[in-house]
């Protein structure tokens, strides 16, 4: 345990259980480097494979604050939902409808959705979207 190896990443039927998420705690601690006087504040939604005895000790040991959103919420507080995906989506179905008017309707092959999701990112993708969503969600402080 604590390793990610890549046989262990996946369960068959595509969800994750404690185990595998106690791991990938142990990866996001590994990488995040939290400390007492740097903490980091960790919001999950209320998946069951979250809430074990074995994850909040760990979490309590290695300076991560875990918040569990109430049940069919998440949606309501996810930052990126609120203020990214919509013009993403939107800003992506431009850039399609552009590329197949500018080849009279070509298929869009997987190596041309690449460059078209790049150019939609590069144009909605911004710290002040980034900043309101989590201020729209409530998760980001106002300042004072």
């Amino acid at each position: 345990m604590g390793q990610l190896a890549p046989a262990t990443c996946i369960q068959k039927n595509g969800w994750i259980n404690s185990e595998l998420f106690l791991d990938w705690l142990h990866h996001f601690q590994k990488h995040a480097k939290p400390t007492k006087s740097d903490p980091i504040l960790l919001v999950v939604d209320n998946c069951l494979s979250h809430i074990s005895i074995e994850a909040y000790n760990f979490c309590r040991a290695n300076h991560i604050h875990m918040v569990s959103l109430p049940p069919h919420t998440s949606g309501n507080f996810q930052p990126l939902d609120l203020t990214f995906f919509s013009p993403f989506k939107n800003a992506l179905y431009r850039e399609y409808d552009l590329y197949l008017t500018s080849t009279g309707h070509e298929k869009i092959t997987d190596y041309d959705l690449a460059e078209l999701l790049n150019k939609a990112f590069m144009k909605v993708a911004t710290m002040e979207k980034a900043v309101s969503g989590f201020r729209c969600s409530g998760i980001y402080p106002p300042r004072s």
